[in-house]
């Protein structure tokens, strides 16, 4: 999730039916094409500073559900827009979710207390998502020793906090160095690569869904 909007987006119908006519698309144009309704019922975005100002019903107008919206990062940063998306999103009457950017550069606590401090509780918002991609280095020093242990700190302070245990998303890389074995059970997974079409499964849904970070 980083800095970029991701689409969740599917494989559909459509995506064969140019193939079969033999056109071709680039990667960025590719990542940009809205297939997910042809399949999937439920769609979200997940947003940061980095879109800028969002008109949030014109988002709801085009048939997205709900959003992940970027709250922090580290141990200190707040996302600038964090406030006005999470109102936003509410205004719109889409569901919304809080994400943390994860850093190995601080602890689990620190990062805990970061999000806590910035985002409310809300019974009827999604579970508090991870993004856990960062791989270092770290500006100001090394990086903290067991990232994985870390990871589960943070996951326990929000799991207390909010009583969910937030998701995990996280890179193909991030997951092999850091957390294979170490969640068997994790209710988020990805693997991705810049500018491609990512899979995502989540634990007890039917079917996977897709995600394409445009431009």
């Amino acid at each position: 999730m980083a800095s970029r909007q991701r689409i969740w987006i599917a494989t559909s119908l459509a995506a064969l039916m140019l193939i079969a006519a033999g056109v071709v698309f680039a990667p960025q144009i590719y990542a940009h094409l809205e297939l997910a309704p042809l399949r999937y019922d439920v769609i979200g975005v997940d947003v940061s500073h980095h879109q800028g100002q969002i008109d949030w019903r014109a988002l709801a107008g085009d048939g997205i559900a709900f959003a992940y919206i970027k709250a922090t990062e580290g141990g200190n940063f707040r996302d600038t827009n964090f406030a006005s998306n999470w109102a936003g999103a509410a205004g719109a009457g889409l569901v919304r979710g809080a994400y943390h950017f994860f850093t190995p550069c601080r602890t689990g606590i620190d990062q805990a207390r970061n999000f806590i401090a910035t985002v409310p509780r809300d019974p009827s918002a999604l579970p508090p998502a991870i993004d856990a991609e960062r791989m270092g280095p770290c500006p100001n020093g090394a990086p903290i020793g067991n990232v994985a242990g870390e990871l589960e700190i943070l996951l326990a302070q929000l799991s207390a906090h909010y009583g969910r245990r937030p998701l995990i998303y996280t890179t193909a890389e991030f997951h092999d160095a850091y957390l294979k074995g170490q969640f068997p059970r994790p209710l988020l997974a990805t693997a991705h690569s810049a500018g491609a079409v990512d899979s995502v499964a989540v634990s007890g849904s039917r079917s996977p869904a897709r995600c394409a970070r445009p431009g």
